[in-house]
């Protein structure tokens, strides 16, 4: 029966809806160790040049996969995220959370090491979602450092899932991050909605800002110090 659903899914006609409902069909019961089988064919860039082919093929994965929480699937979703088209990557941010796997949140924040600001941006919208301390520790760390290419996205991430308790990934970003990121970080802490529950602490992080030797940054800071 797998091996049946593998060959239909990768061999099958995929013109219409009626293809499609073929598929579901006789793939009613299916499990991880198949998805990930089906998870390959929609890597095929030979196959995945066929983009109404491809999409129906996602449209069937969407629905098999999206009835199964099995954890084991969380490492090839995220595996299969660094390299896929933009219809697969949208596909699997939606899946991830789904199979959320503690245990690889930290391989999940690497992502944002990636050169490709779409990997990086994908991970981000994964990361809001599944949140947890190993998520808020891990972008912290990487902010830290000067050459992190994910800083941005880190900022999106931490605001989203720690609010007020985000201050101080923000202020690892105003003492490692480019003049683009700090503006961003500022923004965040100058909003007062976000911050009111450490108001203390965001204008700490704030003034720090202040003695910034880029103007832009400087002046951000004067506009979050005082919006808070």
């Amino acid at each position: 029966m797998t091996a049946d659903v593998v060959k239909l899914f990768k061999s099958g006609s995929w013109t219409s809806q009626q293809d499609l409902d073929a598929v579901l069909q006789q793939a009613a019961e299916i499990d991880s160790r198949t998805l990930v089988e089906l998870l390959d064919v929609l890597t095929n860039k030979k196959l995945a040049a066929d983009l109404r082919a491809h999409r129906l093929r996602c449209k069937a994965f969407a629905t098999l996969a999206g009835a199964t929480s099995d954890r084991e699937l969380f490492s090839p979703y995220l595996k299969t995220l660094k390299s896929c088209d933009a219809t697969l990557r949208s596909l699997l941010v939606t899946l991830l959370p789904k199979v959320n796997n503690v245990q690889e949140h930290e391989p999940l924040c690497n992502l944002l090491r990636s050169a490709d600001e779409s990997v990086r941006q994908a991970a981000a919208k994964v990361m809001q979602q599944v949140g947890g301390k190993t998520v808020y520790r891990v972008i912290g760390e990487l902010s830290a450092d000067p050459a992190f290419p994910g800083r941005s996205e880190a900022i999106d991430v931490a605001a989203a899932i720690a609010g007020h308790h985000a201050v101080p990934v923000l202020a690892t970003v105003l003492r490692a991050g480019r003049p683009a990121e700090k503006t961003k970080a500022l923004d965040v802490l100058g909003n007062r909605t976000t911050m009111a529950k450490d108001l203390p602490g965001a204008m700490t992080a704030i003034a720090g800002a202040l003695a910034d030797p880029v103007d832009v940054v400087v002046a951000a800071a004067i506009t979050a110090f005082s919006n808070t």
